[in-house]
């Protein structure tokens, strides 16, 4: 495995823009082939066990066991905007058995908007691969009174910011700025009320907690079928193949993308 750490910011946050998890070693990878891997190999999800990041993670983790004859394990390091996990890598051994899995979030985002960091974002770790891409879906609770883009936004126009709020994974999160940028191109506002990552978002808007959010796709859609959520549009410029029927937010929110 190998990877090149001297990518500059823009061609990694471009990448990363449209990613929603990749695996990065610490920067100066000291494995070698004939050996590695050798022992354990732990892979840092910087957000709460439960939502797709740490879903994911876990099936490569099964994957990798499988292939490398050896034990692979997932330690979840959330906090602050996922830079907790992020600086656990960064301060490893640079010999492979430390994998970070990044996401759009905690590698393009927060270093963007976070004053102080305890590694350099840009020299700290280099890029393995893609590993998975998710649309977004904006969700409501089931009691909220809206079923489409046009009811939701229609309702936050006639009442004060404070009395309808938005569930989010954290500041800087996917979900946070996605709902951002709806806000800002629609002219509406809410109250953002951040959780500690996706998992406890999505309990927060299946209890009532909040009304509005942003959900990765393959963890809304059982919920919803559950009845205990509501899709109403993909974030994304086309309709899901999964759900042909629900709209883009674009088709209401003309340019909109996330």
């Amino acid at each position: 495995m190998s990877a090149h750490a001297g990518m500059s910011r823009r061609r990694v946050s471009g990448w990363l823009a449209a990613a929603a998890a990749l695996p990065l070693f610490p920067a100066g990878l000291g494995a070698t082939e004939d050996h590695y891997p050798d022992r354990l190999i732990k892979i840092i999800v910087p957000w709460p066990a439960g939502a797709i990041t740490d879903m994911t993670a876990r099936l490569l983790a099964n994957q990798w066991s499988t292939e490398f004859s050896q034990a692979v394990v997932v330690e979840n390091k959330p906090g602050a905007s996922g830079t907790i996990g992020h600086g656990v890598v960064a301060h490893s051994p640079a010999d492979g058995y430390t994998v970070l899995f990044g996401t759009n979030s905690t590698y393009a985002i927060a270093p963007n908007i976070l004053q102080s960091l305890s590694y350099d974002n840009d020299k700290a770790f280099a890029p393995v691969g893609l590993v998975l891409r998710s649309p977004q879906m904006l969700c409501v609770s089931p009691a909220f009174p809206a079923n489409t883009v046009p009811e939701l936004l229609d309702h936050v126009q006639k009442h004060p910011s404070n009395e309808v709020n938005f569930a989010s994974a954290g500041p800087g999160s996917t979900s946070h700025m996605a709902m951002e940028l709806l806000m800002s191109m629609a002219q509406i506002r809410m109250q953002h009320v951040p959780y500690r990552g996706g998992a406890p978002a999505l309990q927060a808007l299946m209890s009532g907690e909040a009304s509005v959010g942003f959900v990765d796709l393959s963890t809304a859609l059982p919920v919803a079928k559950s009845g205990m959520l509501r899709m109403l549009a993909a974030s994304t410029t086309e309709r899901s193949a999964l759900q042909p029927n629900l709209p883009t937010i674009a088709e209401t929110v003309p340019g909109f993308q996330s």
